[in-house]
């Protein structure tokens, strides 16, 4: 957990430089599709994820914190990532 802890802050950290970085440039309607179309995929995720995370706490409640943690994780990952890929192409 502490190594995934890292990656994520070390992920943000590389997001607000290249922000910093590139702060004049306007973003165009393409790129501003992409970073849309990104977020509604990690938010239809989320909405297809709640129910099985909830049949699993309901079969197997022993696990519940690690189980959450995993799932908010995966999902953080994965938002964090397509965002660099976004701020690293435009």
């Amino acid at each position: 957990m502490k190594f995934i802890g890292y990656l994520i802050i070390g992920l943000t950290v590389v997001i607000m430089v290249f922000i910093l970085l590139k702060r004049t440039k306007q973003y165009d309607e393409y790129q501003v599709s992409i970073l849309a179309k990104s977020l509604f995929l990690a938010g239809v995720l989320s909405i297809i994820m709640i129910p099985f995370l909830m049949i699993m706490l309901l079969s197997d409640p022993n696990y519940s914190t690690e189980t959450i943690f995993l799932f908010a994780t995966i999902q953080w990952v994965g938002v964090l990532v397509s965002y660099l890929f976004f701020v690293v192409r435009s």
